[in-house]
């Protein structure tokens, strides 16, 4: 073939292509944008990034720095071999609260999942779930719960004399007893919880198809000075009159899926830091001893 022909017909079909490509990129709507983020690695993507914040002490950082970076609303990562599009600030936890079983539906990691449904399908396991959390509100609300205050009271002095292994919460109220600050909010007891898109759904003019993971952070607020002004600062008066802004304290979640239990723990920590302060005196023996955080926070 003339080389002159061959050319004129290369440069036709690249013309053709792009035009094609335009074309069809000016029709695409802007609700067809995905969350602006990076997902690293391939299969591996950014879980080691999420983990090693965890295990430095530092399981903010991962989340305050591409919400810096790439959105303070909702960005793109990947977690656990899964694309995941974690929802930022008070407004993306209301958004994820408020449409559960509408837009999203509960997920854990598959490791995480077989140690829950090893004995039952998927499906009968959330309709457990569902069950349970009809049922147990009855049980935990604040007027049930006072008839078994002198037991946990009782309780509680029996670990104070011979064991101090318990929960994540009452252990930082012991470490941060020692400087004061408000425990559940520097350390909360969980890092956040994924979820799953149920059906297609647009939040803040980005996409999220069928199938992507969320992910809520408890660190894309409770450290953030817009929420909580000199956040790393012991400040009760924070929670005085009306308190924090809606959706931005949240150690226990949100929405249908809120911790059952926050009553129970709330009271079992009280009443645990009375006998504490009312018996003991006490000093941190390592002033800079750092925190790591896995699935919980632990000294």
């Amino acid at each position: 073939m003339d080389p002159t022909l061959s050319c004129l017909l290369l440069f036709g079909l690249l013309y053709a292509s792009f035009s094609l490509f335009f074309i069809f990129r000016k029709k695409s709507p802007r609700d067809q944008r995905f969350p602006p983020g990076n997902t690293g690695w391939p299969f591996i993507g950014e879980s080691l990034q999420f983990v090693t914040s965890g295990w430095n002490g530092t399981p903010d950082k991962f989340v305050r720095q591409r919400m810096d970076k790439f959105s303070p609303e909702v960005f793109k990562t990947s977690i656990a071999g899964e694309t995941v599009a974690v929802f930022c600030g008070a407004s993306g936890n209301k958004f994820l609260f408020s449409n559960e079983n509408k837009l999203v539906g509960s997920w854990w990691p598959p490791t995480i999942d077989k140690i829950s449904t090893a004995k039952n399908s998927e499906t009968n396991a959330t309709l457990m779930a569902r069950k349970m959390r009809r049922i147990l509100p009855e049980f935990l609300k604040p007027e049930a719960l006072q008839k078994y205050v002198p037991i946990m009271d009782r309780m509680a002095m029996q670990h104070l004399e011979r064991d101090w292994s318990v929960t994540t919460a009452i252990t930082f109220v012991v470490y941060y007893l020692a400087d004061h600050p408000d425990v559940l909010r520097l350390q909360p007891p969980a890092p956040g919880t994924f979820r799953q898109a149920i059906t297609d759904f647009t939040y803040a003019g980005f996409k999220i198809p069928k199938g992507w993971k969320a992910f809520w952070s408890v660190y894309s607020t409770h450290k953030d000075p817009n929420y909580f002004p000199n956040p790393e600062k012991f400040d009760p008066s924070r929670f005085e009159g009306n308190g924090p802004l809606p959706f931005s304290f949240v150690p226990f979640g949100g929405g249908p899926r809120m911790c059952p239990g926050r009553e129970y723990a709330r009271l079992e920590a009280l009443i645990f830091m009375h006998r504490l302060v009312t018996k003991f005196k006490w000093e941190r023996l390592n002033p800079n001893e750092k925190i790591i955080t896995e699935l919980s926070p632990v000294p």
